[in-house]
């Protein structure tokens, strides 16, 4: 063999072994990090995305067998046709869609307007005072149907000094000049940190700062009597009133800490722990009480669960968002979710929640009892920051206020 052969072979030599230690560098340093194994000690665990085969849930009561946890088929993505339509111009309090129509309170003007979904009219019906007896600018409302009438509960102030109204307006009284009628706000008991009212419309549930203690009152609304039904150290819940005697109330959400649900039953006022143990936690009940929407923090931001009570069974949805997000039908067997195209880095729902992380959401529809996920809007740039979704039409639009402005948006031409 030549000199200059030799030399060609070990340059060929070369360049194949610095090729083949390069492509292995890359290889490796290219593939995706799995997630960590779940702490078995948590009393809910959920695996982030099920990457890991996950441990079975423990009981949750003296009597609550173990659950164990499947997985969510993948979503089901459909082709954009949809249209966004701006419903107020100012920020909102509070909606309701009675009918073909949807009636909501402006926060800075107190205005009260009725808009046709099918062709766009609007109207302002009637005003809430907002002098000094009214607290000032309105913070959140609920606006209830009533036989003949209107009712309003709303709450005013900053932060967490709160000052609850109630009104009424009759429906017959609404006028067609420019003369509006107004609404007389009659102040509630003070302290009032959350304030819900019955599936029937008929009570209302107040949790009330005492000194150090938060006391749950129900009042109803026909005798105009109250009783006491609920005391607690822990100063901080979320509550929902999903059926007729029972009242969901989950600790207020933070990361760095474990949160947990709990039903009062308003038969014996007992109060039961549902599901425990998870940072982040966020709820939302479905009508018949016995499905949870739950979220989570996770490693890898967010995690979106399923929780039948009947059947004591656990699902992580493929999905990425927050209760606060979402919707249930009134036959608890379908939840819409408004869930951001790209979920951002952060600490959630702490970022969320304080405002530091803004989302842009597409439109969800899930099967909860097969777990099938359906995009049904996909827009771009997407529909902002979407809470207090409202089902309208019969499934077919829907209504949302944008987090960032406050103001009321209705979603139409779904994908189908």
């Amino acid at each position: 063999m030549n000199k200059q052969l030799l030399i060609v072979l070990i340059l060929i030599l070369i360049v194949l072994l610095v090729g083949g230690g390069l492509w292995w560098w890359l290889t490796q340093t290219t593939k995706t990090t799995p997630p960590p194994i779940i702490d078995p000690s948590q009393s809910f665990p959920v695996p982030p995305r099920l990457v890991v085969p996950p441990p079975t849930i423990p009981p949750t009561g003296s009597n609550t067998p173990t659950t164990t946890i499947t997985n969510s088929p993948p979503p089901n993505v459909g082709q954009p046709n949809s249209r966004l339509t701006t419903l107020s111009e100012r920020a909102v309090a509070g909606a309701i869609i009675i009918s073909d129509k949807v009636i909501f309170l402006e926060r800075e003007t107190g205005l009260i307007v009725e808009l046709n979904l099918v062709n766009r009219e609007k109207k302002e019906i009637a005003r809430v005072p907002l002098g000094p007896a009214a607290g000032g600018q309105i913070n959140e409302a609920i606006l209830i149907s009533q036989p003949a009438k209107l009712s309003i509960w709303f709450s005013t102030g900053a932060g967490a000094e709160k000052n609850y109204f109630r009104g009424s307006l009759a429906l017959s009284s609404t006028s067609e000049n420019f003369i509006l009628p107004e609404i007389t706000p009659e102040p509630l008991e003070q302290n009032i940190k959350t304030l819900i009212l019955s599936p029937d419309r008929d009570r209302i549930f107040t949790l009330i700062q005492v000194g150090e203690e938060i006391i749950g009152k129900v009042l109803d609304l026909k005798t105009n009597k109250s009783r006491l039904v609920f005391e607690s150290k822990f100063n901080d819940w979320l509550a929902v009133w999903p059926e007729k005697n029972q009242i969901i109330l989950t600790t207020k959400p933070t990361s760095q800490g474990a949160g947990a649900v709990y039903s009062l039953s308003l038969r014996n006022d007992k109060l039961e722990r549902i599901i425990g143990g998870l940072n982040g936690l966020l709820t939302l009940t479905s009508p018949d009480g016995q499905k949870i929407l739950y979220s989570r923090s996770a490693a890898f931001g967010l995690e979106l669960g399923l929780y039948d009570r009947q059947k004591n069974t656990n699902r992580v949805l493929i999905i990425s968002t927050l209760p606060e997000k979402c919707v249930w039908s009134e036959d608890s067997l379908i939840v819409y979710c408004a869930s951001p195209r790209i979920l951002p880095p952060a600490t959630y729902p702490d970022d969320w929640l304080t405002g530091e992380v803004i989302l842009d959401d597409l439109l969800w529809e899930i099967n909860v009892a097969t777990g099938l996920n359906h995009l049904i809007w996909s827009a771009e740039p997407g529909l902002g920051d979407a809470i207090k979704l409202q089902v309208a039409n019969q499934r077919n639009k829907f209504i949302f206020t944008d987090r960032l402005t406050n103001r009321l948006y209705l979603i139409d031409e779904l994908i189908p």
